[in-house]
């Protein structure tokens, strides 16, 4: 039925506790090592996101207003002096205004909040890909009497090791059929592998949308059409509009946008769970006495 021909000592436990001198004296060679009970998921590493980066888009609406609330009333959009689309911050003067009535005091401008177009970036994950097993078997064996035994249908083997600890002496075959029966004398049946291909990995690792990063930029109104006669200026933010008053009837020809500072926010990072398994293969079927 394709078991060994001659029994020999197995050694089987765990794997962490094979011992350093792994074969006994009086069995002293070794085969080679069978395994079971693979690690079922890759050790995956906690996901992480790299602090977010991006750029600022600077202010795309502009309004003055003659009343001094600001930003205006509800249904108040005021005198647009928006910039033109897709603004570089550059002196522009779109939507020139020559002068607003404040009733006699200053005007109020609005200045619409910055626009962050920002990202994360996961970590790059480390994943090890080494199969950790569970358990693993060894065979060890010695010099026989060449079958000078008490009895002529009886084979010697080495004696497990006194006291016999996790030795015992088994016999094996190729494969894992469960209809084929231990031989007689040999009632423990264990199954172990030579090897196992690893199908295990990660889910990629994700990113929320960032949280926290802001934009800024100083935003100032002239009243000539080179931006050298300022009139006010305020600091633009991407977390609301600003305001900013400005001389009663004065005009408003020109406006320009310093370069955008951005400040990087977090994400919370998503993925990285395990999949797959280690799919054992090669394996040998030990039949051993109790």
């Amino acid at each position: 039925m394709g078991w060994s021909p001659h029994p020999f000592l197995l050694w089987s436990g765990k794997a962490t506790e094979v011992p350093v001198d792994q074969c006994p004296p009086s069995a002293p060679s070794f085969s080679q090592h069978w395994y079971s009970t693979p690690d079922p998921r890759a050790p995956c590493p906690t996901c992480s996101c790299a602090p977010s980066t991006g750029v600022c888009m600077v202010p795309e609406t502009i309004s003055v207003n003659a009343s001094p609330v600001c930003p205006s009333d509800e249904g108040d959009a005021g005198v647009p002096f928006d910039p033109p689309s897709a603004w570089d911050g550059g002196c522009t003067t779109n939507d020139a205004i020559a002068a607003i009535e404040c009733d006699g005091g200053p005007c109020a401008v609005t200045v619409g909040p910055m626009i962050p177009v920002d990202e994360c970036v996961p970590n790059e994950l480390v994943i090890p890909k080494l199969v950790t097993w569970g358990f693993t078997a060894y065979e060890c064996a010695g010099k026989t009497n060449d079958g000078a035994c008490a009895g002529p249908g009886e084979v010697c083997t080495p004696a497990p090791p006194t006291p016999p600890g996790k030795f015992n002496i088994c016999v094996s075959r190729q494969g894992d059929d469960s209809f084929v029966m231990c031989p007689a004398g040999y009632p423990v049946r264990s199954v172990f592998y030579l090897a196992g291909d690893d199908k295990r990995g990660c889910a990629p690792c994700e990113c929320e949308a960032p949280k926290g990063s802001a934009c800024s930029s100083l935003v100032s109104l002239y009243s000539d059409d080179a931006c050298t006669m300022q009139v006010g200026s305020v600091t633009a933010m991407s977390s609301s509009s600003m305001c900013v008053d400005v001389p009663a009837d004065s005009p408003l020809r020109s406006k320009q946008a310093s370069a955008p500072i951005y400040t990087p926010g977090s994400c919370e990072p998503i993925g990285g769970g395990a999949t797959g398994s280690v799919q054992t293969i090669d394996p040998y079927t030990f039949c051993c006495q109790k």
